[in-house]
């Protein structure tokens, strides 16, 4: 237990806890599980890029089940796959910071994996709102569209990331400064960004989505939401 506390104390300064904070449910919940199950992988001296390979794993097995599921047992697989990537998503950084381990290599590891697992979530959530026999029927929308709005709203959320990437090499660090520091948001911008964290609220809404049967509604609104997310996040680093 004290190597748990102790991990969590340097691997979680309390100078950034407020920043991590931001995302209400991946630090409240998916946190205290990565955390507990970060000990075990230090036991086993398991380093922090080996996790996110393992990772990357299944995020794979996800993209499989959603692409050739067509039951709610499927699409439940699919979002227990998700569920361990974002358990696996904080251990491995916990281990880096933990074991002074941070390397280039292993961020670029972690950015590759998170980033495909955001696309495979959303192009997931459209598969599904293709497939479903939804409760809010939009007969005015082609089905096959929804697979094209999880598409969309996959790659607006990496499209703006890589922008902000190539400009840190381009300009600096401090050039990005006010895009990647979650202290200074407002109210608006903290709940757009947990309502669209897939490590967080925006997993626990794909859930409800398709228990419910809405999956589509929810589709369209990630699509508006993440769509005028890469527009204005884009804008904002390009001018």
């Amino acid at each position: 237990m004290n190597l748990i506390k102790n991990m969590r104390k340097k691997a979680l300064p309390e100078d950034k806890k407020n920043e991590v904070k931001t995302d209400v449910i991946a630090y409240y919940f998916f946190k205290p599980i990565s955390d507990l199950l970060t000990y075990v992988f230090l036991k086993f001296k398991v380093s922090a890029t080996k996790v996110t390979q393992l990772s990357l794993f299944w995020v794979a097995l996800a993209f499989i089940v959603f692409f050739i599921g067509n039951t709610k047992i499927y699409y439940s697989f699919g979002l227990i796959f998700i569920f361990i990537w974002n358990i696996l998503d904080g251990i491995d950084g916990n281990i880096a910071r933990y074991t002074n381990t941070c390397t280039p290599k292993g961020g670029l590891w972690d950015a590759t994996v998170g980033w495909l697992a955001m696309y495979v979530f959303y192009f997931g959530m459209g598969l599904i709102a293709f497939r479903e026999n939804s409760l809010i029927s939009l007969s005015f929308i082609p089905k096959y569209y929804y697979v094209v709005f999880g598409s969309i709203a996959g790659f607006s959320l990496i499209f703006p990331r890589l922008v902000m990437h190539k400009k840190a090499g381009l300009e600096g660090k401090e050039s990005i400064k006010k895009e990647k520091d979650r202290k200074n948001y407002n109210l608006l911008k903290k709940i757009v960004f947990n309502i669209d964290s897939i490590n967080g609220l925006g997993f626990i809404i794909f859930i409800v989505s398709v228990f419910l049967n809405i999956t589509n509604i929810v589709m369209i609104m990630y699509f508006i939401i993440n769509l005028g997310i890469a527009l204005k996040m884009s804008y904002d680093l390009l001018k």
